[in-house]
């Protein structure tokens, strides 16, 4: 059975050196590695990240299930995702929708498979060092900007926030299971 793993960002992926087979589709690069394809944006714009490029990456690779995976700010090397606050200024959404015959405003409030993580305020680029956060959430990149619009093209999303700490890939599949 084949498992499929997004991550937020190039430079997320990087820390993996993950080598394989290499795809590019729909401004998106693809590495197959046995039964593992991971997947990330070439860039982190609307012209890549959007509706269309998600339905269609879903479509040719048949998936239904995603792991999202992005960076978080904290002293944990790994956590599950149950919620997000979206402080990066973009909406991958906005202007995309309604796409095909799926909801101008989709309902996004149970968007993680998991409920007994923790919740990630992503602030995309920005540095870090100035923002407040509220008590038990942790900084991350990208997560609340791109779930919404892997949820919004049918795929069930479950979330993980990885610290720059984390280089091994094995421990992203040890911990989904």
């Amino acid at each position: 059975m084949n498992s499929y793993i997004y991550f937020c960002s190039h430079k997320i992926f990087k820390q993996f050196n993950i080598k394989g087979e290499i795809l590019a589709v729909h401004s998106h690069i693809i590495i197959k590695k046995e039964n593992l394809f991971y997947v990330y944006p070439k860039d982190n714009t609307s012209h890549t990240i959007n509706p269309e490029n998600f339905y269609n990456i879903k479509n040719e690779l048949n998936f239904m299930n995603l792991v999202v995976v992005d960076h978080i700010d904290s002293k944990l090397n790994i956590v599950s995702v149950n919620d997000h606050i979206n402080r990066t200024g973009k909406s991958f959404l906005r202007g995309k929708t309604p796409f095909r015959d799926l909801p101008t405003f989709p309902d996004i409030s149970n968007i993680y498979i998991k409920n007994n993580g923790k919740t990630l305020m992503s602030v995309g680029e920005k540095n870090i060092l100035n923002i407040n956060r509220p008590e038990n959430v942790i900084l991350s990149s990208w997560i609340a900007a791109i779930s919404p619009v892997w949820y919004y093209v049918g795929v069930k999303i479950a979330g993980l926030g990885v610290s720059e700490n984390l280089s091994s890939v094995n421990e992203i599949t040890k911990f989904l299971k």
